[in-house]
């Protein structure tokens, strides 16, 4: 039997404006200023795969860009308790891209992130459709 090997072609840039993308991966980083949480997103565009990077200080002040992060993304908890960023993984989300050249070189930088939950109801509708089929599957056993 042939496997065919195949993958998406990655691209640097995507044009300014809104997209999708998924979010992929995240790191905790410590710099001077503090920790720095950055989200990898995954893009599709025509096509190809851009990954792209969403940054922002972890700060508990009420109108810093992480709580504000935390709120979109319903996962702000209350004092005292503790936020489980994992949950960010693999969510829909609804990007604002802004191009940047520096040095001759063009960088796609996201502006604004957002929960896609229009597309997060339908992956939840589709997985509760595949839940109930696996149930039926064993109870007919």
């Amino acid at each position: 039997m042939d496997l065919m090997i195949t993958r998406k072609k990655e691209i640097r840039n995507i044009p300014n404006g809104k997209h999708k993308g998924v979010i992929e991966n995240l790191v905790i980083k410590d710099e001077e200023n503090g920790k720095k949480l950055i989200l990898v997103v995954y893009v599709n565009h025509k096509g190809a795969v851009a990954k792209l990077y969403y940054t922002t200080y972890i700060s508990w002040y009420d109108d810093s860009s992480f709580i504000s992060l935390l709120e979109k993304f319903e996962i702000l908890e209350d004092v005292g308790q503790d936020i489980d960023l994992s949950r960010l993984l693999s969510k829909p989300v609804n990007l604002e891209v802004e191009n940047n050249s520096v040095n001759g070189k063009t960088y796609s930088n996201i502006k604004e992130i957002d929960l896609d939950k229009e597309e997060l109801k339908k992956i939840e509708k589709e997985n509760n459709k595949k839940s109930k089929e696996a149930e039926e599957i064993f109870q007919n056993d």
